[in-house]
């Protein structure tokens, strides 16, 4: 028997890449195929190199400065930059290329820093507002200054500029709270008034004579321009306030599509749906909370006509948006989000990059050129980021449908035993004394009184304020009926539940008496007969007798002492030892009272 024995040969076995390459985290598993890379130098430069044309291209162009301020323009696909020498920049976001400079004869100190930037809506126009109350007024095309620049108002910082619509008036809110209105004639522009507002965080226009803001005092304010000189009112003047927080401070405001809700974002990772007009509250929604408020919301612009009036730039949200195009953007400290819209709560409604390793300042987009840019703390150049929608839509197919998305915020998920225990908490509240009729017989269904949702919220962990359960009732109100489903109210539940951290600490507690006063001289112990004292007449009062009842369950032996040294004393007891014994009988030791609360 012969073997043929196969003869040597140099060719190599050919290995197919894309078994071997590793696969990406998308549902398709793609193979993941290197063909360049981003190198960082010590030096603070970033190339971007390319291993299969051997090529090396620097990402950030060298700049003397870091940059201050920056907008994209609103029609063309231009952007403008500002760095810390005043000079004024134009790139084409088509080429990547600068087109024209301006160097603006800023102070050169740290008060001299041009710190925000604006383009008009019709692009004509450029403000740039200084940080010694300077404000800078260039032609774009050009790339000149005005002939009144810059103008001077006030010797503090601007903080903001915004134009009108029709870029016939110009706001700038300054940093001792002040609002001023410019008003543009020819090529001039002229101061029409002042108003004293609240500490200013956000501003968004409304119509073109109304616009509001939201403060850091929890309030949003309406504010009107009376362009009619034949009516003895002032130019600049405040309509109307309401307060929109209890404790939570907002931090950005949104007009949404139709121009009848608004979006504000809070502190405490929230999204919450007000009428425009009302400022009634209509919804809450869960927010990221994995890195910071939201900052600097973003929606898509488009070029429309409108009827009597030129052509302007107004935000798509008041037209009906294209399929694919209702996502809304924003930054956090460090990410950059991608949301789609509506909004309610979904977790696996939004996408993030990590946009910055210190701090995100501002964010623009221009969808002329489907980008988002970005700069953070210490940067000398603008980012731009790609719009990418295609991740987001497939994460909401494979997101499920109804609950499913929602229960993976709860421990164990749909089939978990938290899920579990709610449900049955859902429809023991059907059957519980006070919904029966004696011996009548009990269906159960799924659906709960809108009146009952309160107390069936607190029953499950969400322990709310009357303020808080106002706002609930308001906003189940918008529901259309009196009985709301197990997934409605569990969407509820988890969009106005507290999105981060757990409960109180003790130094938190410690903290909290002692701002209220209900501490002991010692500082170590809490005064219960004050505390009664204090709880039921600051903030939301609470019933004196109630809270005294809820703290003899929490404290018997706080209250048993004293009841039982009234009765020593009515015996004939010595009064030296139950005078000191009655000047701490309702005192107990800070620890005792957090681990009771926590």
């Amino acid at each position: 028997m012969f073997c043929c024995v196969p003869e040597p040969s140099d060719r190599k076995q050919e290995v197919n890449i894309e078994e071997i390459a590793p696969k990406d985290v998308s549902f398709d598993a793609r193979p993941v195929i290197v063909r360049g890379f981003v190198s960082a130098t010590k030096s603070g430069k970033i190339y971007d190199i390319d291993i299969v044309y051997n090529k090396i291209q620097e990402l950030f162009l060298p700049s003397p400065s870091i940059i201050t301020a920056f907008d994209v323009h609103s029609t063309r696909s231009e952007l403008c930059t500002c760095d810390g020498n005043g000079r004024l920049v134009v790139y084409d976001l088509q080429t990547k290329a600068m087109r024209l400079t301006l160097d603006v004869p800023i102070q050169r100190t740290r008060r001299g820093r041009i710190t925000t930037l604006v383009y008009s809506r019709c692009g004509t126009y450029l403000a740039g507002g200084a940080e010694n109350g300077y404000l800078w007024m260039v032609e774009p095309n050009l790339m000149i200054l005005t002939g009144g620049s810059p103008l001077q108002f006030c010797s503090e910082k601007i903080r903001l500029v915004m134009f009108s619509d029709d870029s016939k008036y110009l706001l700038c809110v300054e940093e001792p709270n002040t609002i001023t209105l410019l008003q543009r004639e020819k090529d001039d522009w002229q101061m029409m008034g002042r108003c004293t507002t609240h500490k200013l965080v956000d501003v968004a226009l409304l119509c073109a004579n109304d616009f509001i803001s939201i403060g850091d005092d929890r309030y949003m304010a309406q504010y009107t321009i009376n362009s009619d000189e034949m009516v003895q009112l002032e130019a600049l003047s405040i309509m109307k306030r309401v307060r929109i927080e209890q404790s939570a401070r907002p931090t950005v405001l949104l007009v949404l599509p139709g121009g009848n809700q608004l979006l504000v974002a809070n502190d405490q990772h929230k999204f919450k749906l007000f009428h425009s007009r009302t400022f009634e509250i209509q919804h809450t929604f869960l927010a990221p909370f994995h890195d910071g408020p939201a900052r600097c919301l973003r929606v898509k612009c488009a070029k429309v006509k409108r009827k009597r009036s030129p052509s302007v730039t107004i935000p798509s949200q008041s037209l009906k948006q294209l399929p694919g195009e209702d996502f809304f953007l924003f930054i956090t400290n460090n990410n950059i989000y991608l949301h789609h819209l509506p909004i309610d709560g979904n977790p696996f409604k939004y996408l993030a990059v990590r946009g910055h390793p210190k701090r995100l300042k501002t964010l623009q987009i221009a969808w002329t050129v489907r980008s988002a840019f970005t700069f953070g703390d210490g940067d000398h150049a603008v980012s731009m980021w790609k719009i990418n929608t295609s991740p987001l839509l497939d994460n909401l197919k494979h997101a499920g449908a109804g609950l499913d998305p929602f229960c993976t915020l709860l421990p164990g998920g749909k089939r978990g035993c938290y899920v579990r225990e709610i449900l049955s908490l859902f429809f023991y509240n059907q059957i519980s004394p006070k919904n029966s009729d004696g011996d009548a017989e009990l269906t159960l269904r799924d659906a709960m009184d809108i009146r009952d949702v309160p107390n069936y919220l607190r029953s499950i962990g969400f322990h709310m304020t009357e303020y808080e359960e106002r706002n609930l009732c308001k906003e189940m109100e918008h529901f259309g009926t009196y009985f709301l489903t197990f997934e409605e109210v569990a969407k509820l539940f988890l969009n106005h539940r507290t999105a981060t951290g757990g409960p109180p600490t003790t130094e938190d507690i410690r903290t909290a008496v002692t701002y209220l006063g209900a501490t002991a001289a010692s500082g170590n112990q809490v005064d219960l007969a004050r505390l009664v004292t204090l709880l039921a007449s600051m903030g939301e009062p609470m019933d004196a007798d109630t809270t005294e009842f809820y703290f003899k369950v929490l404290f018997p032996g706080a209250f048993h002492s004293k009841e039982d040294l009234q009765g020593s004393v009515g015996s004939g007891a010595s009064e030296s030892a139950p005078e000191s014994i009655t000047e701490c009988s309702n005192c107990i030791s800070i620890e005792e009272f957090a681990d009771k609360l926590c």
